[in-house]
C-alpha cells in the first residue's frame, strides 16, 4: 500500500511525456484525377516493394541514415475514402538533429522531406513539413481524433 502511494506521488500533473524518436504522418499519393497511386491493383501504382523511407540525422556530430519503417512498407486502407496510405516517420529532435527524409517511390523517383522546429510549446516536434520544398503539413493535432494531420501528394 505504501508503494502504491509512492508511485502515485511520482506522477506530476501537467508534465509532458518524453519526446518520441519520430512522429508518423499518414501520407496518400494520387493523380490529379484522384487515382490512388498506392492501390496495388492499379497498374499506375507505385510498387510496394519499391517503397522505402530513410531519414538522415546527426547524432553526436555523426551523420547517419535511419529507417524507421521496415521493408516492405505496410499499406493501410482508409475505409471511408477507399484510398491507400502509408506512414512516413519524421524524426524528432530527441537525442539527434534531424536533417531530411527521403521517400523512394520507384527506382527512378525519390522525394525529399524537410522540416522546421519552431513551435515553442513542442520544440522537439516538427511544426512544418516540406515535400520537395513545398509546404504540405503544419503541426495541428486534430482535437477530435488526437491524430496528426495527413499529407496528400498529387502526382
Amino acid at each position: 500500500m505504501c508503494l502504491l502511494g509512492l508511485l502515485a506521488s511520482c506522477a506530476t500533473p501537467g508534465v509532458d511525456p518524453p519526446t518520441p524518436q519520430a512522429i508518423q504522418i499518414y501520407t496518400y499519393y494520387k493523380t490529379g484525377a484522384g487515382i490512388d497511386l498506392l492501390n496495388q491493383s492499379n497498374p499506375q501504382a507505385y510498387k510496394r516493394d519499391d517503397l522505402k523511407i530513410v531519414s538522415k540525422v546527426e547524432i553526436d556530430g555523426v551523420t547517419k541514415e535511419i529507417m524507421y519503417e521496415a521493408k516492405p512498407i505496410f499499406l493501410f486502407l482508409n475505409n471511408s475514402t477507399q484510398q491507400y496510405y502509408f506512414g512516413i516517420s519524421i524524426p524528432t529532435k530527441y537525442a539527434k538533429k534531424p536533417i531530411e527524409t527521403y521517400v523512394t517511390l520507384s527506382p527512378t523517383v525519390t522525394d525529399t522531406l524537410t522540416y522546421t522546429f519552431e513551435n515553442p510549446q513542442r520544440p522537439s516536434i516538427p511544426d512544418k513539413i516540406y515535400y520537395n520544398k513545398e509546404l504540405v503539413w503544419v503541426d495541428d493535432i486534430n482535437p477530435n481524433t488526437g491524430l496528426w494531420p495527413t499529407i496528400t501528394i498529387i502526382r
